[in-house]
C-alpha cells in the first residue's frame, strides 16, 4: 500500500493539531474554587535508605481534578506553604475555600498564600480524631469504646454536630451538648471531691459519696454520664 507525500503531510498536521489542543486543555486551569487538601505518609529510599515522606494532593471539590501533587519530607508549615505555592505557580490563584484535615500548618499557610480563602476542616477527618480520641481513652482504662454505651451516644452527637449543613444548626447541637454535659459534670464532682481541705482531713479524703456509704468506681461513673441524654 503506498501513500503520497502529501497525503502523510495533511495526517501529520491533523495529527499536531489534535495534540496541541489537548495540551493546550490540560494546561487550563480551570477550577470550581474549592479545592481539598490531604496528605498521606509513604515510605521512600533515598539513597539506600528507608524514609518516611508525605504525599500531598489537591482535588477539585466539584469536579474531582487532580490540581496538584507534590512529595515532601515533612508535613509542617514549610511543607504546607511550599505547597501552596506550587499550587500558585500553576495558576492557581485564587479559592473561594479551601478544605484541610487538622494539619496545624495549614491555617497559617493559608492565610499567608489564600488570604481571602475560607478555611474548612474536614469533616471525616473530625470525626476520625474523635473516634481515635475515645479509643485512646478507653484503651487506657483497658476497654473498648465501641462496647460502651456513653461512648456510642456521645460519638453519635459529635457525627451530628459536624455532619449539618448549616453552621447556625450545628452550633445549637454543640451549645445544647455542652451545656448538659457541663451540668452534669459539675455535679458529678461536686459528689466525688469534699469542698475544702478542711473537710478532706476531717474525712480522711473521702469523698461525698464515699461517706455516705458508696463504693465509687469507674462503671459508676460512665453509668452516672449517661444519664446526659
Amino acid at each position: 500500500m503506498s501513500v503520497g507525500k502529501s497525503t502523510v503531510y495533511r495526517l501529520m498536521v491533523r495529527l499536531v493539531k489534535r495534540v496541541t489542543d489537548l495540551i493546550t486543555c490540560l494546561e487550563k486551569r480551570i477550577h470550581s474554587g474549592t479545592v481539598v487538601i490531604d496528605e498521606k505518609w509513604v515510605k521512600i529510599k533515598e539513597l539506600g535508605e528507608e524514609k518516611w515522606a508525605y504525599v500531598f494532593i489537591a482535588v477539585d471539590a466539584v469536579i474531582n481534578d487532580i490540581m496538584h501533587m507534590s512529595l515532601k519530607l515533612s508535613n509542617s508549615y514549610e511543607a504546607c506553604k511550599s505547597f501552596l505555592l506550587e499550587l500558585k505557580a500553576k495558576g492557581y490563584s485564587t479559592f473561594r475555600s479551601i478544605t484541610t484535615d487538622g494539619l496545624t500548618g495549614w491555617a497559617r499557610a493559608i492565610a499567608d498564600e489564600f488570604s481571602k480563602a475560607k478555611h474548612h476542616l474536614c469533616v471525616r477527618h473530625g470525626i476520625k480524631d474523635f473516634k481515635d480520641l475515645l479509643n485512646d481513652i478507653y484503651r487506657s482504662q483497658g476497654r473498648d469504646y465501641r462496647k460502651s454505651k456513653t461512648a456510642k451516644r456521645l460519638l453519635k452527637e459529635i457525627v451530628g454536630i459536624l455532619n449539618c449543613k448549616r453552621k447556625e444548626t450545628s452550633r445549637k447541637r454543640y451549645n445544647h451538648l455542652m451545656s448538659r454535659l457541663f451540668v452534669r459534670l459539675f455535679e458529678l464532682g461536686y459528689r466525688l471531691k469534699p469542698l475544702n481541705q478542711e473537710s478532706m482531713n476531717r474525712v480522711k479524703l473521702k469523698t461525698p459519696l464515699e461517706i455516705a456509704g458508696y463504693k465509687v468506681e469507674y462503671k459508676d461513673v460512665e453509668d452516672y454520664l449517661l444519664k446526659v441524654a
